[in-house]
């Protein structure tokens, strides 16, 4: 075997290094890139179920059912959309209208992503407290500017016993 002098052995190992290098280097681009591409469509799926998220929130029934609400609306209450949000944001404060008791603690509330306008008449809302949740179906009714609220019927999840 014939042993090459000792600058032309370092120029091959200062070559071979040079390339494994770079072959790192490109490595981590394709990486970073296989990263970036993948925060870019988690950030997509996240902006698409908050959109499907609003859609859900502020749903009608149907056109006819928004026609009807603004027309039983007070004047000034602004279009279907605004009128949902305000009963909505009415309801988010009358955890009274639940009527259970929380458990261990816990304190009864509406969950504001379940609240659902289902025609100019009825609401459905999911509300918990921590350790049980349940369904409500709820009438609304305008009295001058104030929104009268009178519960349906109402289901929950027995509460778990403890441990």
């Amino acid at each position: 075997m014939r042993v090459l002098p000792s600058r032309r052995r370092l120029l091959w190992r200062v070559a071979f290094l040079v390339v494994l290098l770079l072959l790192m280097a490109q490595s981590l681009r394709v990486i970073n890139l296989e990263q970036r591409h993948r925060d870019e469509r988690i950030e997509a799926d996240g902006l698409l179920a908050e959109a499907r998220q609003r859609a859900l929130r502020d749903d009608l029934v149907a056109t006819s059912a928004a026609a009807e609400l603004e027309r039983r609306a007070p004047d000034g209450w602004g279009d279907a959309g605004q009128i949902v949000r305000r009963l909505r944001d009415d309801l988010l404060q009358r955890p009274d209208l639940i009527g259970l008791p929380g458990v261990l603690g816990g304190r009864m509330a509406f969950r504001p992503d379940d609240v659902h306008v289902l025609n100019d008449r009825w609401v459905l809302a999911g509300y918990e407290d921590g350790h049980i949740s349940g369904w409500g179906l709820f009438e609304f009714s305008f009295a001058g500017e104030e929104i009268h609220w009178r519960p349906v019927e109402s289901s929950a999840d027995e509460p778990e016993e403890p441990r």
